[in-house]
């Protein structure tokens, strides 16, 4: 018993392990039955290109900045007092034309003072007259004529010319002369109590109120000249040949209908060396423009002539591109004669040339390339 036992155990493993070499030996042959031969092939790289076109096409140097006032001015009070009232009153965004009253100050107590000096000039002349009469006889006549015709409440008429050095000499120790100028210089100051437009232009910024005690020397506000500003842009040093005073400039701003056009004025003469720029200047005229409006614009700079415009961004080191040449990435030198932030124009590529119209490494030279597109420059 114990060794038919045996042998039936024997028979068992042995089974098995038959049925598991079978079953290995089965997959390994499914496995190859299935498994595809594998061949190396060449994969070719899709690319947009652009098609070169050689032609005339005019350059432009790109310029922006914001719009300041051409003529403006602070306004300070050169006396004191109390402030009146205008019409329309000296406040942010009134206009007001050339020669029209901004500032109105109360000059009644200034006012009085002139009068009462004028009186002791009178006073002063009509006291000398006798002596004019006999010492003087010749001019005597004129000073007659200066009294009948003096008004204390107008401005003082410039005195007769006096006909000798002694006459001359004899005024001034009366005190005439000076009482005359003393007068006058009043009479320039009574105007400051006024301050008018200097041009047609409004009101940008107020300080004060009408009823606001003015005190000398404080400053009321600003007024601005309306539709005639400057524009200060900057131009990189190489762009610089191409700018000059006069050049005519098309600018441009998203709140307006179409552009408007300003004129070079001045071309800076020092270099920024932090950005290798030069402050431009250029005046426009135009109503529906404001002070601080963020304007575009560009400079026509010259027509080049037999040359290509390309993205500046698939250069290689400034100077080179990749072409498509037999199926292949070839590195292309080219000479590069003008370019703005986005693009290049370019001399030495043929007509009919596929340009990969990507950024690419140098390390993408030699490689199995198919063009995707064409497009035109």
């Amino acid at each position: 018993m114990p060794l038919i036992f045996m042998k039936r155990k024997i028979l068992i493993i042995a089974g098995l392990a038959l049925f598991i070499v079978a079953l290995l030996f089965s997959i390994m042959l499914a496995r190859r039955e299935t498994t595809p031969d594998v061949t190396t092939e060449d994969i070719s790289e899709a690319v947009r290109v652009q098609e070169v076109n050689n032609r005339n096409i005019p350059a432009f140097v790109d310029l922006s900045g914001r719009l300041v006032a051409e003529e403006k001015i602070d306004v300070f009070s050169e006396v004191g007092g109390v402030l009146l009232p205008t019409d329309p009153p000296f406040r942010p965004g009134n206009r007001f034309k050339e020669g029209q009253t901004l500032i109105r100050i109360n000059d009644d107590e200034f006012r009085q003072s002139l009068i009462a000096s004028r009186s002791a000039l009178l006073q002063s002349i009509t006291q000398v007259m006798p002596d004019l009469r006999l010492d003087f006889s010749e001019n005597y006549e004129a000073w007659l004529a200066y009294l009948e015709n003096f008004d204390v409440n107008r401005p003082v008429p410039p005195l007769p010319e006096p006909a000798s050095s002694q006459e001359r000499y004899f005024l001034t120790g009366r005190n005439v002369m000076t009482q005359y100028h003393e007068i006058r210089q009043m009479e320039v100051h009574l105007t400051k109590f006024r301050i008018r437009a200097p041009f047609t232009g409004i009101v940008t910024e107020a300080e004060i109120t009408t009823g606001t005690l003015v005190i000398q020397g404080q400053r009321l506000g600003q007024f601005i000249k309306s539709g005639v500003y400057e524009l200060e842009a900057t131009v990189s040093t190489m762009d610089l040949r191409y700018v000059s005073e006069g050049d005519s400039v098309e600018l441009r701003n998203n709140s307006l209908e179409g552009p408007v056009f300003g004129q070079v004025v001045r071309v800076g003469e020092q270099i920024d060396p932090a950005t290798q720029s030069v402050n431009i200047y250029i005046r426009v005229v135009d109503e529906s423009l404001r002070e601080g409006m963020f304007m575009t614009g560009r400079v026509r700079a010259q027509t080049f002539e037999n040359v290509e415009s390309l993205p500046r961004n698939i250069l290689i080191d400034g100077n080179q591109v990749f072409v498509v040449e037999d199926g292949r990435a070839r590195l292309r030198p080219l000479d590069v004669v003008h370019q703005t932030d986005t693009a290049a124009v370019v001399k030495g590529l043929e007509d009919g040339e596929l340009i990969i119209r990507e950024r690419r490494t140098e390390a993408f030279e030699g490689t199995d390339v198919e063009p995707l597109n064409r497009s035109a420059g």
